[in-house]
């Protein structure tokens, strides 16, 4: 026992002895492990990095395209073109207030986006997945930049389950999903994304309750992350027959309605001159086409100032699109009535774009041009008849059936006929699943018109004309009529409703006056000469409401609008009102006779109608001409060339300028050279940078608003300017910033 002892003492001493050596090693393993680990985490933030990157510069190369309507006229074009290239900024609206798109979404997390079909929505969509990949966002939403977009096409997902958030990068980014890190997309989503979630109404209403669900679920898991999801309003607001629209569930998610507006003319002449952009870049060694694409693109942007119909039809990108190819398609020779222009359109919509690009119908005897027509037509008179300006697929099945069978006794093979018309002749479409519609409801009207007066149903239409809402049907059947039944048309038209036992409507009689736009002269002489009493009659518009109905008689004969100024200050309004809804340069006259009226609301009327109209002629014959007296604000001083000029940036600059507003941006550039742009509805335009680098005392320019590239260069060279400030959207704006004010400057 002694010997153990004295053994494991001895053992006891050597181990403390050997101690400090263990204790080297095994702080050096602990350091060897934390290497290991640091490396280990290095390589994964290195590898997440790169996946990152790869996943952006993928996301931007499928997404950043579009094909543009049209191209396959001019040439041997590129069919697809960059977003960058092709995109504008749309107008939006949410609670009443209108803004660029942009501003609009900016600071709202969850977004229900609401548009008519061809307003831009997918394209938007598209345009923000990319600009967020790519980290190239203006200066309202650049807190966007630092997260990571997934963009869903939910028409990939019908009847089908719709995706986890694993399967985001499935469509988009199918190379590289399977080498995403582990809990990537997770992660993605938990510290906050960009959610793209595109036509709602695409999916069936079947699958909607699942789709509502699964949105939920992803709202509620993923707090953080921004949600844009977006719709056509019928889709929304559609009550199932069992639950709840879309739109209540979206109002009690919290998500903010935004709606696309129409496009404005300075919009659609953005439009036509990013066209004809896109059209160059693809026509780069054709000099002689790139030419051609120069004059073809300054006359159009003319016509839609000066021709009412033009500048309706282009109401939205894809119309724009159409009108912009269909100026190419007539060597710019758009004809002067609108019978002729909606014919042309259709013909190049039904026929002249199947044939340019080669393209056969599968039932090519059902489907001869007079085929396609004679079947729409039915389908179109049917709709306005049954009071729809959409229709069910099965119904829409129905009428192809009964036409198809009078046609040529084939109506078994309708399904595959109407397949092909929502495929190829460019004027039904799909809006949403199980749906059916018209392009533009211009052509639904002009169709059914043409089938109205070919089944001889004047009478019907005569009774109709009693409604605003047909108004347009009947100016087109007045068109189509020819001779005796044109004649039997007018006459119902004056006699009213109920077997004429009743004076027509004013909405009658403004039918009537409109019908000559489409019919001329060519009418019985005593009827023409009755018309033109009435149209006298009902002018001059009253009220702003009936400026709107009157503006097609209106733009026949101009002189219905003059030498109204006994009538009081709100008539001369809805004259000037009237009178720019027509616009071109037969309505400038007009307003030039009202110019130096006194009064407020005159004056407001005056600024508004200066986009509508070329701008430096406006000046020259409409603002110059009211007198300095007659504003009513005075200036300090006189009425300068800058003054005038100053006055013309701010009215172009805001979408509905007010009288005060803009005197008081006046003369704070009188007494400072200092312009505030406060309420831009539209990025900077380049046509703006024109007219601020006409002012020659301006030193100071402050825009609340995020401008592009090309315009801050524009503006950075006018060598007058010494300050130039474009302030974020999210600071704190105050009355008037001095040179010392704490401004978020670019």
């Amino acid at each position: 026992m002694p010997d153990f002892q004295h053994a494991a003492t001895i053992e006891l001493l050597r181990q403390k002895k050997d101690l400090p050596d263990l204790q080297e090693s095994l702080a050096n393993v602990l350091k060897m492990l934390d290497a290991t680990r640091v490396q280990a985490s290095e390589k994964k933030s290195s590898e997440i990095a790169e996946f990152e990157t790869e996943y952006r510069r993928l996301l931007n190369r499928k997404l950043d395209k579009m094909e543009l309507f049209g191209v396959e006229f001019v040439g041997p074009a590129i069919r697809e073109y960059s977003l960058s290239v092709a995109y504008i900024t749309l107008t939006s609206t949410v609670g009443g207030n209108s803004g660029a798109v942009d501003v609009t979404l900016a600071r709202r997390r969850r977004i229900c986006l609401r548009g008519e079909a061809g307003s831009g929505k997918t394209t938007l969509l598209r345009w923000i997945a990319v600009r967020v990949a790519r980290r190239e966002l203006p200066v309202s939403l650049q807190e966007w930049s630092a997260r990571m977009p997934f963009y869903v096409q939910l028409r990939d997902y019908v009847d089908r389950g719709l995706p986890s958030p694993d399967d985001f990068l499935e469509r988009n980014a199918q190379m590289i999903a399977r080498r995403a890190p582990d809990g990537w997309v997770h992660g993605q989503l938990r510290d906050g994304a960009v959610v793209l979630l595109d036509s709602i109404d695409e999916i069936p209403v079947r699958q909607r309750p699942s789709l509502i669900t699964w949105i939920d679920e992803l709202i509620e898991t993923f707090p953080q992350s921004i949600f844009i999801v977006s719709s056509r309003p019928v889709a929304l607001d559609a009550r199932p027959q069992h639950g709840a629209p879309i739109s209540e569930f979206l109002e009690k998610a919290r998500f903010d309605q935004v709606t696309l507006e129409s496009m404005s003319l300075e919009d659609s002449d953005l439009f036509v001159r990013q066209w004809h952009a896109a059209i160059r870049s693809g026509q780069l060694h054709d000099a002689e086409i790139n030419e051609q694409l120069d004059d073809y693109e300054r006359a159009l942007c003319q016509t839609l100032r000066d021709r009412a119909a033009i500048r309706s039809l282009a109401s939205n990108p894809l119309l724009c699109a159409m009108t912009c190819a269909l100026n190419w398609n007539l060597r710019q020779r758009l004809p002067d009535n609108r019978m002729a222009l909606y014919s042309h359109a259709l013909n190049m919509l039904l026929f002249a774009r199947e044939e340019a690009r080669g393209i056969k119908a599968i039932h090519s005897e059902q489907l001869q041009p007079n085929r396609k027509q004679i079947l729409l037509d039915h389908l179109a008179y049917w709709m306005l008849r049954n009071d729809q300006s959409e229709v069910e697929y099965d119904d829409a099945l129905e009428r192809i059936k009964e036409s198809t069978s009078r046609i040529d006794k084939r109506a078994s093979e309708a399904p595959e006929i109407l397949l092909e018309l929502l495929e190829r002749c460019g004027v039904l479409r799909q809006p949403e699943f199980g749906m059916i519609d018209f392009i533009h409801r211009t052509f639904l009207e002009y169709m059914g018109a043409r089938r109205a007066v070919e089944l001889g149903d004047i009478g019907f239409l005569c009774e109709k004309a009693q409604n605003e809402n047909w108004r347009e049907v009947v100016v087109f059947a007045a068109g189509h009529a020819k001779g005796t039944m044109r004649n039997k048309l007018i006459k119902g038209l004056l006699k009213g409703g109920a077997f004429g036992l009743r004076a027509p409507s004013l909405d009658a009689k403004t039918t009537a006056v409109c019908c000559l736009e489409t019919t001329g002269t060519d009418l019985d002489e005593k009827l023409l000469a009755e018309i033109k009493v009435i149209a006298r009659s009902v002018f001059p518009p009253r009220d702003l409401d009936v400026s709107r109905k009157l503006a097609p008689a209106a733009s026949l004969d101009p002189k219905l609008l003059l030498d109204h100024q006994s009538a009081g200050e709100a008539v001369v309004v809805a004259c000037i009102c009237c009178a720019s809804l027509v616009g071109g340069q037969a309505m400038l006259p007009v307003i030039e006779s009202y110019a130096d009226m006194p009064g407020s609301l005159v004056e407001n009327a005056l600024l508004e109608a200066w986009s509508v109209f070329d701008p430096d002629e406006y000046l020259l014959r409409i603002i110059r001409k009211r007198s300095p007296g007659n504003w009513t604000v005075r200036f300090h001083g006189p009425w300068t060339e800058d003054t005038y000029n100053c006055l013309m940036a701010y009215a172009l600059a805001r979408e509905h300028p007010k009288t005060s507003g803009l005197i008081g941006a006046v003369m704070l550039y009188d007494n400072f050279g200092t312009i505030q742009i406060k309420e831009m509805r539209e990025r900077f335009s380049p046509m703006l940078v024109r007219y601020f680098g006409k002012l020659k005392r301006l030193k100071s320019l402050e825009i609340y608003r995020d401008i592009g590239a090309g315009a801050l260069e524009a503006l950075s060279n006018r060598s007058q300017i010494k300050d130039l400030t474009i302030v974020s959207t999210q600071c704190l704006i105050s009355p008037r910033p001095s040179s010392t004010s704490p401004l978020c400057r670019t």
